[in-house]
């Protein structure tokens, strides 16, 4: 039986998908509960997270528009990761918002007052008030003895916010910072996603998936680590009580992406988005409903992932027996489930085709959502997370795989680069907004079931009016008419990726070789 071999020139490409996303797992994923943590509300959250990706949809054609003129491919790169690190490190010393603190006897039935609805003021009864109705008002409750609702010997110590500061100085820094972090890192998702089908070639591109698996690899294992070392770490104080210390995980973040940047410089070939291929090749292929419809779905999977990164932790926080390590458990049953999805995201794409994978994503992300809304204590997400591979894993690399199948010739990145600034960029914009907006005035729980009703609906939908319409043949034969001009280009191309003799060779030959 033959074994598969590891391709030596595709380990850069792994290892560049391992550093990457490992730098994202260490902060990006616990930025929200870091804002909640500094004070912000789930609106403000959400306007703070719509924004990240707002940018998003503006810095890749702008970074792509640079190396044309510049043909700085590396440069660009290089040049992104570090100013990524630079705005990212700063979030550490973003001060809480300002609070007044309010000290009042209350009388007390029962000791258990968290949410004190057993509790009655006995004096500064308006600022009890202001207290309970801000949700994110920390408080602490000192008992001189057992209250046994004769002895108002009960102080409440509570900090509520100052309605002149809700939209001030932290507010501000939060959305400066978010936006400088956001431009720079956008654009290298698609940089990295093209520059590793660049190195496979089109007639590889079901090996992509075992590439980008790396990337759930890394952003598992670290994820979790930065995660318990969180919990590990000596807290710091907000507003007068413990909170969590964030420091290893903007400090990770910075490890990590500064490790990309170093492995970029050495092994690494930049292929760049083209502009002026967005307008001249693309343009004809959007017009056709079938990648319109693609393009849509696209869209909404961005949208449900957007709710869930910027929403899932924040829900859980509220949920009985919430930890911090629970975060990191999560990260690694969701990076878990990916490997498998992605390893065979090949084989599954061809058996079943892309309108099929895609909808079944949706799918899968609606039955997550769902179920999130029955679970009653944090670590029960744990038994959730294990549907992230289909949701997300398998219809991500069905997006990249299917985006270079069918992108006209010269314009693979950027079509690449379409499909992840529609995802990534305003699918997840809209998810964060108004995850945000359905989070303030309705609950996690209701936001949950309108998001994944309308995630199924649309999987519906697309498989029912696509499924049928042999859209893949349809690639294929457009695809195979052009194939020997898009390679003859490719080797002419001022970016040509150099190619082994054993990477030259037919699929057929690699199978038993290059993964």
């Amino acid at each position: 039986m033959n074994m598969q071999k590891v391709n030596p020139h595709l380990i850069p490409i792994k290892g560049l998908y391992f550093l990457y996303y490992a730098g994202l797992s260490s902060f990006i994923p616990y930025k929200s509960i870091y804002q909640k943590q500094l004070g912000m509300s789930s609106g403000q959250n959400g306007f703070i997270q719509a924004t990240m990706q707002l940018v998003s949809l503006f810095s890749p054609p702008i970074a792509g528009f640079i190396t044309d003129k510049t043909k700085a491919y590396k440069v660009m790169m290089t040049v992104c990761m570090f100013f990524s690190i630079a705005f990212t490190i700063p979030f550490y010393f973003v001060p809480p918002i300002e609070r007044e603190v309010l000290s009042t006897k209350i009388l007390c039935c029962e000791e258990e007052v968290n949410s004190l609805l057993h509790c009655l003021p006995i004096d500064n009864a308006s600022n009890v008030e202001s207290c309970l109705n801000d949700v994110n008002a920390p408080f602490d409750v000192n008992f001189t003895h057992q209250p046994d609702c004769l002895s108002p010997n009960v102080t409440l110590n509570c900090k509520y916010s100052d309605s002149t500061d809700v939209y001030g100085s932290t507010f501000a820094i939060l959305i400066a910072l978010t936006m400088l972090m956001s431009f720079f890192l956008a654009p290298v998702t698609p940089l990295v996603d093209s520059s590793a089908m660049d190195t496979l070639g089109i007639e590889n591109v079901k090996y992509f998936g075992i590439q980008r698996l790396w990337g759930a690899v890394g952003f598992g294992i670290v994820g979790l680590a930065v995660s318990y070392f969180t919990d590990v770490i000596s807290p710091v104080e907000v507003y007068g009580l413990e909170a969590k210390n964030y420091i290893l995980a903007v400090v990770s973040a910075g490890l990590f992406w500064g490790a990309t940047i170093v492995l970029i410089i050495t092994s690494i070939k930049i292929t760049a988005p083209k502009a002026k291929a967005v307008l001249r090749g693309v343009g004809k292929l959007l017009i056709k409903p079938q990648v319109l419809a693609f393009i849509f779905v696209v869209l909404v999977s961005g949208f449900c992932t957007g709710v869930q990164y910027s929403y899932l932790f924040w829900y859980m926080t509220e949920l009985n027996g919430f930890k911090q390590y629970i975060l990191g458990l999560s990260l690694i049953v969701t990076c878990a489930s990916e490997i498998p999805m992605f390893w065979f995201s090949g084989w599954i794409c061809q058996k079943f085709g892309y309108v099929s994978v895609l909808a079944l994503g949706l799918i899968a992300a609606s039955i997550r959502f769902f179920t999130y809304t029955f679970i009653t204590d944090a670590w029960q997400v744990l038994l959730v997370e294990g549907l992230h591979g289909i949701s997300f894993a398998l219809p991500n690399a069905a997006i990249c795989s299917y985006a270079a199948v069918i992108a006209p010739k010269d314009a693979t990145a950027t079509l690449i680069s379409i499909s992840q600034t529609a995802y990534w960029g305003l699918g997840n914009m809209l998810g964060a907004l108004l995850g945000g907006i359905l989070y303030e005035a309705f609950g996690g729980v209701k936001m949950f079931r309108i998001v994944g009703a309308i995630s199924v609906i649309t999987a519906v939908l697309y498989e029912i009016i696509f499924g049928h319409l042999n859209l893949i043949s349809y690639c294929y034969c457009c695809k195979d008419e052009s194939k020997k001009e898009i390679e003859a280009e490719k080797r002419d191309s001022k970016t040509k990726i150099v190619k082994t003799p054993e990477e030259e060779q037919p699929l057929h030959e690699q199978e038993n070789g290059v993964v």
